[in-house]
């Protein structure tokens, strides 16, 4: 419950009727959270002065800046302000908190690529509205619309992961390293590395043993399942009693291994450093293992 004696005063219209401010769980999952050393001296700095220096940023009554503020001042009823932001959409308001997060000097390389992708995915939302509702008046036939072939479908990734990159500020390398660490990092480690407590390029060397684990293994189920749509292809389906327990012993001994081999990732971060891929952006590898 909120600590009411908590003052809450309104720094735009005095005259605005005075809410309690509310934390959306979806928005302050975006915000890259302050480590503990942070937290203790925001609290610290707070507590000194009995004084919230800078105001709460609301949109609807929603916490778009200062969630740790807030949460400060209420735990020991504090006095602090709050500032009214105005925008047409949850979108725009969403933007507005991902451009200001963005603006801060202390966050990581990985928070900071988390916050530009979130970013891209709203405007690319957007975009996609925009394009949808402009084809509906325009009457863009079905033809325009198709799928990118193959090869330009990548040529445009390769591209936005390099404008992506450079508004993180952070090299190519960084940037694919950082998304083999949300495919394959425990959460507990990417959970270090979006804190700033270990750098990517040293929890990506943790986890490239895995990285290989798992393409193995992907590639060997693969082949059964080629194995498989061959036999039905030529209408040779498995009926043989014995060879179906042969191959279901095979998918065994792969889900065992795999969960096996995961547990020990887990519990004791048994990681081996074997390469796991050629990574595009090498040439600015060490580069940005020194900045990062």
């Amino acid at each position: 419950m909120p600590n009411t004696t908590a003052k809450i005063t309104r720094k735009d219209t005095p005259k605005h009727k005075v809410t309690i401010p509310t934390i959306d769980p979806a928005i302050a999952a975006l915000i890259p959270p302050l480590s503990p050393e942070e937290r203790e001296q925001l609290e610290a700095n707070i507590l000194s002065k009995r004084k919230c220096h800078d105001p709460i940023v609301l949109w609807n009554d929603i916490i778009l800046d200062g969630h740790n503020r807030y949460e400060i001042c209420v735990e020991h009823g504090i006095q602090f302000e709050v500032v009214e932001m105005h925008f047409k959409t949850r979108n725009e308001a969403m933007l507005w908190m991902l451009e200001n997060q963005l603006g801060r000097r202390n966050l990581s390389p990985a928070a900071r690529i988390s916050l530009v992708e979130w970013k891209a995915e709203i405007l690319k939302a957007k975009a996609q509205k925009k394009l949808a509702w402009g084809g509906r008046n325009k009457g863009i036939s079905k033809s325009q619309n198709e799928p990118l072939s193959k090869r330009t479908s990548m040529e445009e990734e390769t591209h936005v992961r390099k404008l992506l990159a450079a508004e993180a500020g952070v090299g190519e390398g960084t940037y694919h390293r950082y998304q083999q660490l949300k495919k394959y990092a425990p959460p507990q480690l990417l959970a270090q590395v979006l804190a700033g407590q270990t750098k990517i390029g040293t929890a990506y060397k943790q986890i490239q043993g895995h990285i290989r684990f798992e393409k193995d293994i992907m590639k060997l189920i693969r082949s059964m399942d080629k194995m498989l749509k061959f036999n039905h292809k030529h209408k040779r389906l498995i009926t043989d009693e014995a060879e179906k327990a042969a191959y279901f012993q095979r998918m065994r001994v792969i889900r065992d291994h795999h969960e096996k081999t995961m547990q020990v990732i887990l519990t004791a971060g048994a990681y081996t450093n074997k390469a796991a891929e050629p990574e595009p952006g090498t040439a600015q590898k060490k580069e940005d293992e020194t900045n990062e």
